[in-house]
């Protein structure tokens, strides 16, 4: 498949990729086919066979799981550069959660046949796949510490600051995302994230409204995260 230039520059501005030996890079980008999905489109559910290894270039996906009583959380926004589904492709195993897009959304599709065929006849893709499970390992550990580690109120400021600054999240300076999401996001619950976001409004330092909110102090959300390092 044929990248435009800015598609291109994003894939280069990944790290794991642009450590890519040329000829899987090339193979990864060659047998690709783009995908485009409308706002709240489902791009994969859970249970689903792995049809291969994606790559988002525009919008957001939302990575989310689901009780047995249908409540759901979402674990993990995923934006534009990520390399992502490579789990499935490995363990030959179903998908572990739904990926649902946020906002119109378009993603390099490299279909499974491909990557097996690399693993299958390249060493060197192999190890090259073993790093981003890695760093994707390496990604959950640190989130686990921080979980563990910094005061709820550290926790907010940083995921307020890093969503806020991904910018896909973003609508006229508001970011659009639920107290829900942000809860589970960085391991709280809906009712402690409430009091604190209540808090910060009382104090100008954001203010709220339905499923968004608005950065009225960033020096002040920077501050929190700082004291807790």
């Amino acid at each position: 498949m044929e990248l435009s230039p800015d598609e291109a520059n994003l894939l280069a501005s990944n790290e794991w990729f642009a450590g890519l030996p040329t000829a899987v890079a090339n193979t990864l980008v060659q047998a690709g086919m783009r995908r485009r999905l409308k706002d709240g489109e489902l791009l994969h559910a859970r249970g689903d066979p792995a049809q291969g290894l994606y790559v988002l270039l525009q919008g957001f996906i939302r990575i989310c799981g689901a009780s047995e009583q249908g409540r759901e959380a979402t674990l993990i926004f995923i934006e534009p550069g990520t390399w992502f589904g490579e789990i499935a492709l490995i363990d030959k195993q179903p998908r572990t959660h739904d990926a649902w897009a946020v906002g119109s959304c378009t993603a390099l599709i490299v279909p499974s046949a491909t990557i097996q065929l690399l693993l299958q006849n390249d060493p060197q893709a192999s190890l090259c796949f073993a790093g981003l499970i890695a760093r994707k390992l390496r990604a959950a550990m640190l989130w686990i510490e921080d979980m563990n580690l910094l005061p709820l109120n550290s926790r907010l400021a940083q995921k307020i600051l890093d969503l806020h600054s991904r910018g896909a999240l973003v609508e006229n300076g508001e970011l659009m995302v639920s107290q829900d999401d942000l809860a589970t996001l960085i391991g709280a619950s809906r009712q402690s994230i409430n009091r604190e976001l209540k808090l910060w409004a009382k104090q100008n330092v954001v203010s709220l409204s339905y499923g968004k909110l608005r950065i009225l102090d960033v020096h002040a959300l920077r501050a929190l995260v700082l004291a807790a390092k």
